[in-house]
Protein backbone atom coordinates (compact mmCIF):
# COMPACT_ATOMS: atom_id res chain seq x y z
CA UNK A 1 0.00 0.00 0.00
CA UNK A 2 1.12 3.71 -1.21
CA UNK A 3 1.89 6.27 1.74
CA UNK A 4 -0.67 8.90 1.16
CA UNK A 5 -0.13 12.79 1.28
CA UNK A 6 -0.88 14.23 5.07
CA UNK A 7 -3.52 16.72 4.06
CA UNK A 8 -2.98 20.13 6.43
CA UNK A 9 -6.70 19.92 6.60
CA UNK A 10 -6.98 16.61 8.53
CA UNK A 11 -4.74 16.68 11.55
CA UNK A 12 -2.51 14.25 12.52
CA UNK A 13 -0.62 13.00 15.72
CA UNK A 14 2.40 10.94 13.99
CA UNK A 15 5.44 12.74 13.97
CA UNK A 16 7.82 9.46 14.11
CA UNK A 17 7.45 8.84 10.80
CA UNK A 18 10.66 6.23 10.09
CA UNK A 19 10.86 4.22 13.84
CA UNK A 20 13.84 4.59 15.50
CA UNK A 21 17.21 3.60 13.24
CA UNK A 22 20.85 3.90 14.36
CA UNK A 23 22.53 7.37 13.66
CA UNK A 24 25.69 8.13 11.97
CA UNK A 25 24.55 9.33 8.23
CA UNK A 26 26.64 11.62 6.29
CA UNK A 27 25.26 15.03 6.25
CA UNK A 28 23.30 14.68 2.65
CA UNK A 29 25.88 12.05 1.12
CA UNK A 30 25.98 13.01 -2.81
CA UNK A 31 28.86 12.58 -5.18
CA UNK A 32 29.07 16.35 -5.59
CA UNK A 33 29.66 17.23 -2.10
CA UNK A 34 32.00 20.52 -3.29
CA UNK A 35 29.02 22.09 -5.19
CA UNK A 36 26.87 24.15 -3.19
CA UNK A 37 23.19 24.12 -2.11
CA UNK A 38 20.31 25.26 -4.08
CA UNK A 39 17.73 26.99 -2.79
CA UNK A 40 14.50 26.56 -3.68
CA UNK A 41 11.92 29.78 -5.02
CA UNK A 42 9.75 31.09 -1.62
CA UNK A 43 6.71 28.11 -0.93
CA UNK A 44 4.38 27.12 1.45
CA UNK A 45 3.83 23.39 1.87
CA UNK A 46 0.85 21.89 0.71
CA UNK A 47 1.40 18.38 1.62
CA UNK A 48 3.67 15.63 2.99
CA UNK A 49 4.39 12.22 2.95
CA UNK A 50 6.37 9.72 4.82
CA UNK A 51 7.00 6.63 2.86
CA UNK A 52 8.96 4.20 5.24
CA UNK A 53 9.48 1.52 2.58
CA UNK A 54 10.91 3.78 -0.21
CA UNK A 55 12.50 5.92 3.03
CA UNK A 56 11.34 9.22 1.81
CA UNK A 57 9.80 12.39 2.54
CA UNK A 58 7.89 13.75 -0.38
CA UNK A 59 6.53 17.23 0.38
CA UNK A 60 4.13 19.06 -2.41
CA UNK A 61 5.07 22.69 -2.62
CA UNK A 62 2.52 25.64 -3.17
CA UNK A 63 3.86 25.97 -7.25
CA UNK A 64 2.30 22.08 -7.46
CA UNK A 65 6.13 19.79 -7.45
CA UNK A 66 6.85 17.21 -5.57
CA UNK A 67 9.98 17.09 -3.73
CA UNK A 68 11.79 14.07 -2.13
CA UNK A 69 13.97 13.63 0.66
CA UNK A 70 15.79 10.63 1.13
CA UNK A 71 15.98 10.07 4.20
CA UNK A 72 18.80 7.50 4.68
CA UNK A 73 21.29 10.42 3.30
CA UNK A 74 20.91 12.64 6.36
CA UNK A 75 23.03 13.31 9.41
CA UNK A 76 21.32 11.77 12.34
CA UNK A 77 19.66 9.31 10.46
CA UNK A 78 16.08 8.45 11.27
CA UNK A 79 16.14 10.78 14.31
CA UNK A 80 17.07 13.75 11.39
CA UNK A 81 14.11 12.29 9.25
CA UNK A 82 11.69 12.61 12.13
CA UNK A 83 12.88 15.69 13.28
CA UNK A 84 12.87 16.83 9.76
CA UNK A 85 9.18 15.16 9.25
CA UNK A 86 7.75 17.04 12.19
CA UNK A 87 9.17 20.62 10.86
CA UNK A 88 7.51 20.28 7.56
CA UNK A 89 4.55 19.30 9.20
CA UNK A 90 4.47 22.17 11.34
CA UNK A 91 5.55 24.64 8.83
CA UNK A 92 2.58 23.34 6.55
CA UNK A 93 0.14 23.46 8.89
CA UNK A 94 0.82 27.08 9.50
CA UNK A 95 1.39 27.82 5.69
CA UNK A 96 4.45 29.70 6.79
CA UNK A 97 6.62 30.36 3.85
CA UNK A 98 9.76 28.58 3.40
CA UNK A 99 12.59 27.79 0.79
CA UNK A 100 13.75 24.33 0.27
CA UNK A 101 17.38 23.26 0.29
CA UNK A 102 19.08 20.22 -2.15
CA UNK A 103 22.75 19.36 -2.08
CA UNK A 104 25.45 18.73 -4.55
CA UNK A 105 24.40 21.25 -6.68
CA UNK A 106 20.56 19.32 -7.43
CA UNK A 107 17.42 20.62 -9.00
CA UNK A 108 15.20 22.06 -5.49
CA UNK A 109 12.45 21.28 -8.37
CA UNK A 110 12.94 17.27 -7.33
CA UNK A 111 14.85 16.94 -4.22
CA UNK A 112 15.66 18.57 -0.90
CA UNK A 113 17.55 17.88 2.50
CA UNK A 114 16.40 20.45 4.55
CA UNK A 115 14.47 24.02 4.24
CA UNK A 116 14.67 27.64 6.17
CA UNK A 117 12.13 29.74 6.98
CA UNK A 118 11.86 33.31 4.52
CA UNK A 119 11.49 35.91 6.97
CA UNK A 120 9.21 38.47 5.45
CA UNK A 121 9.00 41.95 6.24
CA UNK A 122 5.83 43.99 6.93
CA UNK A 123 5.92 47.35 4.93
CA UNK A 124 5.21 50.69 6.90
CA UNK A 125 2.65 52.82 4.98
CA UNK A 126 3.29 56.63 5.55
CA UNK A 127 -0.07 58.58 7.02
Amino acid sequence: MAAQFVSFRTPTTADNAFGEKPVGHKAFATKFSTMPDVISEPMTIDGIQADRQARVIRVLGSDNLVRVCRVDRLVGGTNAANDLYRRLKEAGTAGTVVTLKAAGGFSTDNWFYDFDVVKTSKKRTKK
